[in-house]
């Protein structure tokens, strides 16, 4: 029987699409999915729960090619479509827009590398 921590990794590097075309240079993305919720308190103590709806924002990385970014920033600016899989589970991030983004430069390393953050509408799963 394998160790329980294999069990729960996920070896390789996670698929991202674009607008369903594979984007090769996206590095480090990270999806979040929070919500609010708080506790309804009265005389009597707490009595109910109130939850909110889920809310997704995304950020990842795309360091420029010589010819620009591999997805050009326009893309990014209207409504679109972001798929990664993880493991046998694929999701889509629908409604994606970016709403800032920032340029990283280390002259000395030669390393450039631009942040894009934003948020969408709803998650599915493929």
């Amino acid at each position: 029987m394998a160790d329980l921590a294999e069990q729960q990794t996920i070896p390789g590097q996670v698929p991202v699409l674009i607008n369903h075309t594979y984007a090769l240079t996206i590095e480090n993305l990270s999806v979040q999915r929070t919500r609010s919720s708080s506790v309804a308190t009265g005389f009597a103590g707490n009595f109910a729960k109130r939850t909110g709806v889920y809310q997704y924002s995304f950020n990842f990385e795309m360091p420029p090619l010589a010819t620009g970014w591999e997805v050009p920033v326009e893309v990014l600016a209207a409504p679109f479509t972001l798929t990664y899989r993880v493991g046998a589970l694929e999701y889509s991030l629908d409604g994606c827009e970016v709403n800032d983004d920032s340029l990283s430069v280390a002259m000395q390393q030669g390393n450039t590398s631009s942040t894009f953050r934003g948020n969408a509408l709803q998650r599915k799963p493929q």
